[in-house]
């Protein structure tokens, strides 16, 4: 697993490069490179400091997101992260979604212990 991915987890990537999850990689390397562009510290020359600082922050954090959703291992990995993530913030076990976007319909709950 690469350094700060958990911090990455915190945080959504996608958000932000102003992306979607179902983006191809193609995408997202559009709006990386349009975000590098608009926040490159090479681009602030004669900016007030607050400004700058602002700038390079967010060109350091559009920066950090496209060196994980631009690997294709570290994306997957990622994904599953925030999935988990996401699913103990709204208390479920991640499982029964996970299960439904796969397979794009509803099913009854299976019980998790058998009984005799």
């Amino acid at each position: 697993m690469r350094a700060g991915m958990c911090e990455a987890v915190k945080m959504d990537l996608y958000a932000v490069l102003g992306a979607s999850p179902s983006y191809s990689v193609q995408q997202l390397r559009h709006r990386y490179q349009q975000l590098a562009l608009q926040y490159h510290p090479d681009r602030l020359r004669g900016e007030c400091s607050s400004e700058a600082e602002t700038c390079v922050t967010k060109f350091l954090e559009v920066d950090a997101a496209w060196r994980i959703l631009g690997d294709q291992e570290a994306r997957r990995q990622y994904d599953l992260q925030r999935r988990g993530h996401i699913s103990m913030q709204t208390g479920g076990s991640g499982d029964q979604t996970a299960d439904l976007r796969v397979s794009g319909r509803l099913s009854e709950p299976q019980p998790k212990f058998s009984t005799y």
